[in-house]
Parts: structure tokens; C-alpha cells; sequence
């Protein structure tokens, strides 16, 4: 499928409609803030720029639309237009510019109440905070550093061209790209990463074990602007990864990285791919695929 251009006046319209509102965080959590994004195309298919088949949607969801998952229901066509006519409708209305929302995030405050959790369904302590001179104009989540992990392009290719000696020890290196999507410094303080094989039929528990003594950790202080990325290692060795090779196993890597943001507030990105070599009923190419239960991709 050829990626072409939206057109301008296309794409103007679709940024007006949404006032800069992610579809999905409006959709799940009633997220009327403005997001750092870009416009999704709904079919999948970059070389259909109607207006109709676009979305305008948060970097978070875009990746994990656009992700190949074979863990869970993806987002359905009709489900994702009924939820972008409903954010139209709701920024036709001007409520994304009401003071405070239920946008299903906390909020970063400077001053003596320092947050405002707006996922509570007591908002008192809310008011409280803000009547006590927190006053909302100083919001600084849409500021804050954003980190997410991804995988470069080269990682499936040195799995799919991986043959493991049977006799020589040698390792094979993955780099995950921490990349700061915000809009000020990130201070990273930890990264962990953890290639986990499981046999066929076993299934990745629910919840994420962060403490497995293999765990490779980098516990560094590093700074990193917006945009800017590093590239931690990854490791396996050829003798774990002989039955990922005979095909008798399934490859998983998943880890975590906290970093602070420039408000002094604690943030955590988790990240987990699969490895799928394609047969049965899944005939996606072989390749890395971000999934995994929710508890493994949970961002703060």
C-alpha cells in the first residue's frame, strides 16, 4: 500500500473537529485534553486519505493501533467512527474547553496540593485544591515528559537471521528505543529488560514478574530531552534461543523504564513484543508484535 499525503484541507478539517483530542482517550476514559498525536487512518491503509477514514488519535493509541496484536480484540471499524462522531460532537459543544474534566489522568500541580487526581469519583478533594489557589491554568500534564519503548526495524531481521551455534557461546543483542515523546526533560533513572521463552501452549502469565533474577537492568541517571531516544541492550544467548529457532518455542521481551519528569513526579513506561513466526490462523509476517495483557504495557 503507497503512503501519500493527506491533503491540506482534509487534514485541517479532520484537527478542527477534534481540537487536537485524541479519539480514543475520549472514547475509554472521557479524555477531553489536548494530546500530542498524529491522524490515524482507520482502515489501515495510508493511501486512503478520505476524510471519512481518518482519526485524529494520541501517540499511545496510534502505536497501539497500528500495533499487530494477536492477544487481544483490536478496535473495530464502526466502533472507532461512533467514537470520533462523539468527540466532534462533545468539541461542537465546547466542552474541551471546560476548566476541569474527567479526563481519567492525574494532573501535575505546582504548589502545596501538588496533584489533582482526576480518575477519582470524589471530586471534593479536587475543589478543595483548587479553591485553595491551585488554580487549574497551571496544569502541567500536557507538558510533561512522555516516554514510550519501542523496537528499531533491524530487531526481527537479527532474529530471523539468527542461527544459533551449538557448540560456540555467542549473544544476540536487541537495542529497545526509549524515545521521549513529551515536551520537556525526562530524567531516566531505570531500565529493565527480559527475554522470556515460553514453551508451546504456555501462556504469558497475567501478571508482569519484574523481579526474575534474569533481568537485565541498567540503573543509570540519564537525561533525555524531548524527541531524543537511547538504546539500552538486550540480550539472549544462542543456547537459550535454540528452541525459538526449532520453532518449538515463543519468544517474548518485556521490561520497564522509570524516569522522573521536570516537576519532580515518578513515571513508569512498561513495554512487551512477541515474537511471531507466522502459521495456523495467524498469517501476519514474521516479526516482533507489541502485546501482552494490559499489566505489561501500562503506562504512568
Amino acid at each position: 500500500m503507497d503512503r501519500r499525503r493527506t491533503p491540506p484541507d482534509i487534514e485541517t478539517s479532520v484537527l478542527l473537529k477534534c481540537a487536537r483530542r485524541c479519539t480514543l482517550c475520549f472514547h475509554l476514559s472521557g479524555d477531553l485534553a489536548e494530546k500530542l498525536g498524529q491522524i490515524s487512518h482507520l482502515d489501515q491503509d495510508p493511501s486512503n486519505c478520505e476524510e471519512d477514514n481518518l482519526a485524529f488519535m494520541c501517540l499511545n493509541h496510534h502505536s497501539l493501533f497500528d500495533s499487530k496484536t494477536s492477544q487481544h480484540k483490536n478496535y473495530t471499524l464502526h466502533e472507532l467512527k461512533a467514537a470520533r462522531s462523539k468527540l466532534y460532537g462533545a468539541v461542537a459543544e465546547n466542552k474541551h474547553t471546560e476548566k476541569i474534566t474527567a479526563t481519567g489522568v492525574t494532573y501535575n500541580l505546582i504548589g502545596p496540593n501538588a496533584r489533582v487526581n482526576i480518575n477519582s469519583h470524589d471530586h471534593s478533594a479536587n475543589a478543595a485544591a483548587i479553591s485553595t489557589g491551585t488554580t487549574p491554568d497551571i496544569l502541567m500534564s500536557e507538558n510533561r515528559a512522555r516516554l514510550l519503548v519501542t523496537l528499531p526495524h533491524d530487531a526481527s531481521e537479527k532474529i530471523a537471521s539468527f542461527v544459533p551455534s551449538p557448540t560456540t557461546l555467542a549473544t544476540l543483542y536487541i537495542l529497545p528505543v526509549v524515545r521521549n515523546y513529551g515536551k520537556t526533560m525526562a530524567v531516566v533513572t531505570l531500565f529493565k529488560a527480559r527475554f522470556l521463552i515460553l514453551s508451546e501452549g504456555q501462556q504469558l502469565p497475567t501478571d508482569p514478574d519484574y523481579e526474575a533474577a534474569d533481568f537485565q537492568t541498567v540503573q543509570v541517571v540519564t537525561q533525555l530531552p524531548p524527541d531524543a531516544l537511547v538504546q539500552p541492550k538486550a540480550g539472549i544467548s544462542n543456547f537459550d534461543f535454540v528452541p525459538v529457532y526449532e520453532q518449538k518455542s515463543t519468544l517474548w521481551l518485556y521490561g520497564l523504564v522509570d524516569y522522573r519528569d521536570i516537576y519532580g513526579f515518578s513515571h513508569q513506561s512498561r513495554f512487551c513484543f512477541v515474537y511471531h513466526i507466522p502459521g495456523g490462523f495467524n498469517p501476519n509476517p514474521a516479526g516482533f508484535y507489541s502485546s501482552g495483557p494490559e499489566a505489561y504495557n501500562r503506562c504512568t
